[in-house]
């Protein structure tokens, strides 16, 4: 009995040193894998797992930051601002107000933080659809909730998001987890507030709109105020005509109000007086790529003088007792009240993002009048916008004309862009998506465009869009009879390409075989500019149905090309290097043969060695275009 009780402690003992080593190997290549690969290679229809999750997770986070700075940052509306139509400006869109009767309504960092969490955890899986298309390879079972962490930072913002994924192949074997994410979208969010929040501290100390309202009223000839005037005749003026008048005065000189210490058009030097009254000082800090723009806002607009008779405005005549019986002297002295809402568009110049707020301007009795008592604020008229009625221009429509080119110039006659003609056209203002039309050839064919009329919108969205071209878009605020061109990015698009690996023995490669039959490559072609990968394009082969690959045409652009060849987990081969592909034979090209470098042999620790050793081999491994 002793000996048999030894033996079988033997056999456990042993049992456990084999759970342990094996355990270890597996642990150490997952680490292994994990150093060498800057992301996991999951392969998936359109891409990798992980990237696909990190590009919704920045498209839903973008989409938030748009919303986000078009409401002046909230993408909910606390309801003390939705349910009053006083509270917000209304161009399509409700603009809160940063200071509202007597109230500082100036959200903080970690208020737009966390309506940046709720919509990025409230919207994420729409973007995933469930991960449908890559359930027909693996089996994605979700763990846990979406769970989003955003941290707004000097030059971007931050999404860390929590969503526990389990990764098994249909075989019911696990492959791996998946949890953490984290994305960072390039924009200058921090500072903007920051410029946001001193603008507002110092209108509230110094009311510049209010004095430079003032100063409209009195230095204007055709605005009356205060004054004598030696004559018999009354003098007067129309209510009506007074209050047009100013209104223009507001409609051209408020945006001419510069922000000291950003970005933005220099004075001539011919004009002092614009240099010492619009250039205003809000801030000590440098901002070199904010811009800040002020737009008066047309509706609503409250406007009452007094005294007056009517419809207009009389002066007082002195004579007889008052004055010598042969002179007539005319005397008025008008007292005002204005009241209308200011659009402040502060601007990413740097990454073409725009913060909105507004205020209002109140001047009583001819005095800046920050603080409204209950019964001085004025019942102006709510705008109503739902989706239909704004896009069918019944408030605030400009009428734009926009022209499309193709995006590549023929350097044989310089910089010069091709009309691209049946480009259909699109303004999007948030939730409201209008449609333009369809671009035509004008001018004999030398040009191609569409005009219509678009709604008011500050920094909407012109999308134009053209089967083998680039989807193009860019932000737009409308005004009246603009015209603006759109450039759209042709595509070579092929969809008839293979993988064949090549050998390399005592140092020579040997030609090229097709892949194991159960070998799989992926592929991923980036064109990149300065950092920003402005157009990317995957491909896997063997594929049941292959994803076309949608190249940059009409000109040769130099692109950043990965494979990575998988035998179920394992890399047996691959690519990495620089590519440029030839626009010459790319134009009649009917395929593409990429070549890789086989790493059959190699094991995990041996890996980044072997992708550190392409660079030597890129001529050798150039695609062949046929």
């Amino acid at each position: 009995m002793r000996k048999r009780g030894q033996v079988t402690l033997f056999i456990i003992l042993g049992a456990l040193l084999l759970v342990g080593l094996l355990l270890f190997v597996v642990f150490r290549e997952r680490i292994t894998l994990s150093q060498i690969l800057p992301d996991r290679i999951f392969p998936t229809k359109t891409g990798t797992i992980q990237r696909f999750i990190d590009g919704c997770i920045e498209a839903v986070g973008t989409e938030g930051l748009t919303l986000l700075g078009a409401q002046g940052g909230y993408i909910e509306l606390p309801d003390d601002i939705e349910r009053n139509w006083q509270a917000y400006i209304d161009t399509g869109i409700k603009v809160p107000h940063w200071h509202y009767n007597g109230e500082n309504r100036i959200p903080s960092f970690v208020v737009m933080e966390n309506h940046l969490n709720r919509y990025v955890n409230d919207n994420l899986r729409a973007c995933l659809n469930n991960l449908a298309e890559f359930q027909q390879q693996y089996t994605i079972i979700e763990k846990g909730d979406v769970t989003t962490t955003t941290r707004i930072q000097d030059e971007d913002v931050a999404f860390l998001v929590e969503y526990p994924l389990e990764v098994r192949d249909k075989e019911g074997k696990k492959i791996t987890d998946i949890e953490d994410f984290r994305v960072e979208v390039s924009l200058l969010l921090k500072k903007m507030t920051e410029v946001a929040t001193s603008i507002m501290s110092k209108e509230a100390e110094t009311m510049k709109f209010e004095r430079l309202t003032i100063d409209l009223l009195s230095l204007d000839s055709d605005i009356p105020t205060s004054g004598t005037d030696l004559q018999c005749n009354r003098k007067q003026w129309v209510v009506s005509e007074v209050r047009e008048k100013l209104q223009t005065l507001l409609r051209r000189n408020l945006p001419t109000v510069r922000v000291d210490f950003t970005s933005y058009l220099p004075i001539p030097q011919d004009q002092p007086y614009v240099q010492s009254h619009y250039v205003w000082p809000v801030t000590e800090f440098q901002y070199n790529d904010i811009s800040v723009g002020f737009t008066f806002v047309e509706q609503p607009f409250h406007f009452a003088v007094r005294p007056r008779s009517g419809n207009l405005l009389k002066s007082n005549q002195l004579k007889g007792q008052e004055l010598a019986s042969f002179v007539c002297l005319q005397q008025w002295n008008f007292v005002y009240d204005v009241d209308y809402p200011v659009l402040v568009s502060v601007e990413d110049k740097k990454h073409n993002y725009v913060l909105n707020f507004g205020f209002i301007v109140r001047v009583k009795n001819n005095r800046g009048a920050r603080e409204p008592t209950p019964t001085e604020i004025v019942a102006f008229d709510p705008i109503e916008a739902d989706g239909q009625k704004y896009c069918e221009n019944t408030y605030g429509g400009y009428h734009v004309t926009v022209k499309t080119y193709d995006n590549v110039s023929d350097p044989t006659f310089g910089e010069t862009y091709d009309s691209v003609n049946d480009v259909d056209v699109s303004f999007t203002c948030l939730r409201y998506t209008c449609t333009v039309g369809k671009t035509k050839y004008t001018q004999g064919g030398v040009e191609a465009s569409v005009g219509n009329i678009v709604p008011s919108c500050v920094n909407g969205v012109l999308k134009a869009t053209k089967e083998g071209f680039k989807p193009a878009q860019q932000f737009f605020t409308p005004s009246a009879d603009d015209t603006i061109s759109i450039y759209l990015t042709p595509l070579k698009v092929l969809r008839d390409y293979k993988v064949m690996k090549r050998v390399e023995q005592n140092g020579v490669l040997l030609p090229a075989r097709a892949l194991d039959s159960d070998e799989q490559a992926f592929i991923t072609l980036r064109y990149v500019v300065n950092k920003s990968v402005m157009h990317e394009t995957w491909g896997i082969y063997p594929a049941g149905q292959k994803e076309p690959l949608e190249m940059l045409a009409g000109a040769s652009f130099p692109v950043e090309l990965e494979i990575y060849v998988m035998k179920g987990t394992k890399i047996t081969g691959g690519y990495v290097g620089t590519w440029k592909a030839e626009w010459a034979e790319l134009h009649d090209a009917k395929s593409i043969e990429f070549q890789v470098l086989s790493a059959s042999t190699a094991g995990d620790d041996e890996l980044a060695v072997f992708f550190g050793s392409l660079s030597t081999k890129q001529e050798q491994l150039k695609p062949v275009i046929r």
